[in-house]
């Protein structure tokens, strides 16, 4: 086994995943670890003693029992395959061989980043493949990502799932360039290059003294006071909810805003913007 590798889960008799080999090297042996087999507690049968070369066994090895199980490969189905039953595999537990390839018409990518199985027309992409990106993540079939899922549930273990594209990927891991305003503002407004500095507009401009305050006051309108403006919080989803105590809790580190008693309140709204993100706003109509 030197060369390179292509590997894949398994999933086993419905119930469980198989680290697996697959390699066009071995001619004619699927096998399967004894660890593996008599931990869950697969079928097995007795063969006449075999003697297996060419993997990681001593030369003089045999081997004299086979598991037999269901195989299933991203929705590509065996319902009964045979693997002869080994003491180790290096670091995996399932080989699956030249052999298999030929009965199941595999095609198989020249770089070896995916495989496809002609029969059922799956595309199966290689786990060892996706670990030379330069993000840490490993790809999976849906049904394996589903049966995590199902897991980690029934264990009462929390996991996160969400979604993004490569490009918001890119974006956030690029380093933003600072641009020479002098560059895009015309010779006219050169004196006035500290109005966009970015420093300045993250601090609260002087306006007024310390023991200055204003109030507002709140007229009567046909004879009859008005109501200080308030409304019950709506439902949110929960990616607005993010944005909103993102937004609020920037404001309030940079004193924009300050947390306040006062019974009076405004809508909070959000707005698609065209690249996709919300835009926080505020709806002071019923203040104005």
């Amino acid at each position: 086994m030197n060369s390179a590798f292509f590997t894949m889960s398994t999933l086993i008799n419905k119930k469980l995943y198989a680290h697996t080999l697959y390699n066009t090297e071995c001619l004619f042996y699927e096998m399967i670890t004894s660890c593996f087999v008599k931990t869950h507690n697969l079928q097995c049968m007795k063969i006449k003693p075999h003697i297996i070369t060419e993997f990681d066994e001593p030369s003089d090895s045999s081997v004299n029992e086979v598991a037999v199980v269901q195989i299933n490969i991203d929705r590509h189905q065996k319902s009964r395959t045979f693997f002869y039953i080994v003491f180790k595999l290096a670091f995996y537990n399932l080989i699956l061989n030249l052999s298999w390839m030929k009965q199941n018409k595999i095609i198989l990518n020249a770089d070896k980043v995916f495989l496809m199985i002609e029969f059922t027309e799956t595309i199966v992409w290689n786990r060892e493949a996706s670990a030379e990106s330069k993000f840490n993540h490993v790809m999976m079939s849906a049904m394996f990502f589903t049966n995590l899922i199902q897991k980690k549930e029934e264990k009462q273990k929390k996991i996160e799932v969400f979604s993004v594209s490569m490009t918001n990927i890119e974006k956030v891991l690029t380093s933003q360039k600072k641009t020479d305003l002098r560059t895009i503002l015309s010779d006219h407004y050169h004196e006035f290059l500290n109005v966009f500095n970015h420093t300045m507009t993250e601090k609260l401009p002087f306006l007024r003294k310390e023991d200055t305050d204003h109030q507002i006051e709140l007229k009567e309108m046909n004879e009859k006071e008005s109501k200080v403006p308030w409304d019950p919080l709506y439902d949110m989803t929960k990616e607005k909810l993010l944005v909103l105590h993102k937004t609020l809790t920037e404001l309030l580190n940079k004193q924009f805003i300050q947390v306040s008693n006062s019974s009076a309140a405004a809508f909070v709204l959000f707005i698609w913007k065209s690249e996709g993100e919300l835009q926080f706003c505020v709806n002071y109509c019923d203040l104005n």
